[in-house]
């Protein structure tokens, strides 16, 4: 007879020790400091002065920012997944966090394609697309409410553990991130859009090369 041989970790399971492993955090009581901080320091941002031009700063936003936006999206639905099976019964863990996130994300990337459409249509996209996306993003700031209400505006209790702070941390960013984007988009900021934060960081599947151009 065989020896028994362990099954291969899946996909999912290597994107969690990968995703745990970069940030310092292999588990709740298992923390890497020099790793940790050194995450956390790679996500302060530059202040932007109070007088900035706000076209400029939604390039940045749209430049510097797009693809960490997703990747702190995603890396925060892995976080929530590990601390869910920690602190599940916990009565101050946000219970159902998992699933608002991952909505958030596929949410944001359906946003992203139709935006990515609008683009292709330069000046002459129809007041009807147009209405679509203020209405993806009516949807996108209804997401975020939902968090800021789980999460008690993102303060995590006193005994959370490093996991959980990461968690609130990495939300809180995409949080300022969106909303700060959207705001700018909404008020007509860059002439000739809709502008689109997109084309920056679909995912491959969700919009061909040519729409995306």
């Amino acid at each position: 007879m065989c020896p028994h041989h362990p099954d291969p970790p899946s996909p999912d399971d290597r994107l969690q020790a990968e995703t745990l492993e970069r940030w310092g955090v292999r588990r709740c009581d298992a923390v890497d400091r020099v790793t940790f901080n050194a995450g956390l320091s790679s996500l302060i941002e530059t202040e932007t002065a109070a007088d900035d031009d706000p076209q400029l700063r939604l390039a940045r936003l749209q430049r510097d920012e797009g693809e960490a936006i997703r990747k702190r999206l995603a890396d925060a639905v892995t976080l929530a997944r590990t601390g869910e099976r920690a602190h599940r019964t916990d009565d101050l863990w946000p219970h159902g966090i998992v699933d608002e996130l991952y909505d958030l994300l596929q949410d944001l990337e359906a946003h992203d394609a139709h935006e990515a459409f609008a683009r292709s249509a330069g000046g002459t996209a129809s007041p009807p697309l147009r209405a679509g996306l203020r209405d993806d993003h009516a949807a996108l700031a209804a997401r975020l409410e939902v968090l800021r209400r789980l999460t008690g505006d993102y303060e995590a209790p006193a005994h959370a553990c490093a996991v959980w702070r990461l968690l609130y941390v990495l939300s809180l960013k995409v949080d300022r991130a969106l909303a700060e984007r959207m705001r700018l988009e909404d008020a007509g900021i860059g002439v000739g859009a809709p502008q689109s934060y997109g084309a920056v960081i679909l995912s491959p599947d969700k919009v061909t090369a040519d729409a995306a151009a």
